[in-house]
Order: C-alpha cells, then sequence, then structure tokens
C-alpha cells in the first residue's frame, strides 16, 4: 500500500469526522435526468455527476444525450454528458422544477494516485432556477478504490462550500459505498449511505442494488432504498454505441420518471452485435 493513497485516505476520514460536527440546512442537489449509479461502480460518462474519482478510470471517450419521461412528457427535461482524459463535462435542463426552469452545468476531473486508487473533484453551477437554487454552487471532492479481491469502495463529499439559504450554511452531503464484483459471475452488488453533516446513521438513506449481465452487452440494473423507493434500468451496448433507461418508483408502486439515454465511446466493450477486430459489425 503506498504512501500517497494512505495519506490519502487519512486525509478522507478525517475530512469525514471533522465534518460530522457541522449542522445547518438541508439543500439536496435537483434530481431529474442525470440517473443513479453506485459511486463505487460507477463506470461512464455518469462518473462526472456520480463521483468525478471514477474519472480517473474510465478508458476511451464517452458521451450520451439523456431525456426525461414523466407525467405525460418526454424530452422536455434533457441532459447531455462527456468524459474523456480523466476530465469531464456536463448540462442538464429540468422545464418544470418547482414551477420554473433549472439550468446546471457540471465540470469534473479524476486522477489516478496508484493502479487502485482514484481522487477526483467537480464543480456544480447552477445557472437559473426558480428560488433559493438560482445561482447556487458546489464543490465537491471523492475517493475511489477498487481493489484485486473484486471489492470497490467510494467516498464522495458535496457542497463542501455549504452554499447558504436564508443566511445559514448548509450541509455538507455524504456518500459513503462499496460494491462486490463476484469472479467468474457477472453481477455487482453495491451498497451506498447517503447522509448529511447534521444526520447520524440512523437517519440515513440506505440504497442497496444489484447489476447483472445475463449476455455480454446487456446490463440489468436493480435498486431499492430503505424508504422503500426503488429503480429498475437496463443498458444495450451496440458496437460502441449504447441505449438505456432507468424508471424511478415509489413505495406504492407510483411511477415517479425514467430518463432515457443513448451514446458512444471510443473504448472497447461488450456487445450484443459482434465486432470484428476492424471495429466494424462481424457477419
Amino acid at each position: 500500500m503506498n504512501k500517497s493513497f494512505i495519506i490519502t485516505i487519512g486525509w478522507f476520514l478525517l475530512f469525514g469526522l471533522s465534518t460530522a460536527a457541522m449542522a445547518g440546512e438541508r439543500l439536496p442537489i435537483p434530481s431529474g435526468v442525470y440517473y443513479h449509479r453506485f459511486a463505487s461502480a460507477v463506470g461512464g460518462a455518469e462518473a462526472l455527476w456520480v463521483n468525478p474519482a471514477a474519472l480517473g478510470d474510465i478508458p476511451g471517450v464517452n458521451f450520451q444525450l439523456m431525456a426525461d419521461y414523466g407525467d405525460g412528457d418526454f424530452g422536455q427535461d434533457w441532459g447531455v454528458a462527456l468524459a474523456g482524459d480523466n476530465i469531464g463535462v456536463g448540462f442538464r435542463r429540468l422545464d418544470n422544477f418547482e414551477g420554473g426552469r433549472l439550468d446546471e452545468y457540471v465540470f469534473a476531473v479524476g486522477k489516478s494516485i496508484g493502479l487502485d486508487y482514484h481522487w477526483g473533484g467537480s464543480y456544480r453551477y447552477i445557472s437559473r432556477a426558480p428560488g433559493f437554487y438560482n445561482k447556487k454552487h458546489f464543490w465537491n471532492v471523492s475517493l475511489l478504490l477498487r481493489r484485486a479481491s473484486g471489492f470497490s469502495y467510494a467516498m464522495v463529499f458535496s457542497n463542501l462550500n455549504r452554499s447558504r439559504v436564508d443566511g445559514r450554511e448548509t450541509d455538507i452531503e455524504q456518500l459513503y459505498s462499496i460494491s462486490y464484483f463476484p469472479r467468474r459471475i457477472p453481477l455487482v452488488l453495491s451498497l451506498d449511505v447517503n447522509l448529511s453533516t447534521g444526520q447520524n446513521l440512523s437517519e440515513a438513506i440506505y440504497r442497496y442494488g444489484l447489476e447483472i449481465s445475463p449476455v455480454g452487452g446487456l446490463r440489468i440494473y436493480g435498486q431499492i432504498t430503505s424508504e422503500s423507493d426503488y429503480q429498475l434500468g437496463l443498458r444495450i451496448n451496440l458496437g460502441r454505441y449504447f441505449i438505456g433507461s432507468q424508471g424511478i418508483s415509489d413505495s406504492g408502486g407510483n411511477s415517479g420518471r425514467t430518463a432515457f439515454y443513448a451514446g458512444l465511446t471510443t473504448a472497447q466493450q461488450a456487445s450484443l452485435i459482434p465486432i470484428g477486430r476492424n471495429g466494424r459489425r462481424s457477419r
């Protein structure tokens, strides 16, 4: 275990403990278009809003376009994301957020500090929104550790600048994540624990997830939270292209929204379409 990793882990743990005493208003980042992935298992352009540290471990260039379906409307809420060479940029527009339009920009960077260790940071700026979200910005840092044993760990601290609401500082958001990739079995088991600095573990939201790949190029996602909300989704790889969706429902089975996305990657990926050495479809 190298010295830089020990120093980095120590810094993150000390930071987490030191922020535990801070308490203020909670200002959650709005949901919509940007779908959820587990911080310790994320592996695409979505890393720029989930866990920027993963950008240091993602090969090639990844691009995707997203749109939400909800309340009978499709595409009024949309976003784009681009990631490659350890950096990522994204934008999303929520057409009807609390009675108004929300525009948000995300800039992220991730870097490896060893074969298995990665750190990252991001800046999120809401340029337009109704109420106290207008002109808000968020500084975030994260860490990702992937082990040869099949375990992956992540920590993400968001809203480090503690944006103010009515003159009062808001809480720092903390996310702790662990995933297990069993050898020889195409599935991933994950757990996210999310809480603010004004909460203890009994008040945290626990999210449990399963990702399975029954055939190469097809991934199926399932998640459930301690509040009994759940998400189901899938991704289909078609050569260097991909499409997917992820829907959210509450404990009563009421559907909230569904994020649809499509994109491309320059990296090799398992595909439902056989690909030859020249990158073209095999016959």
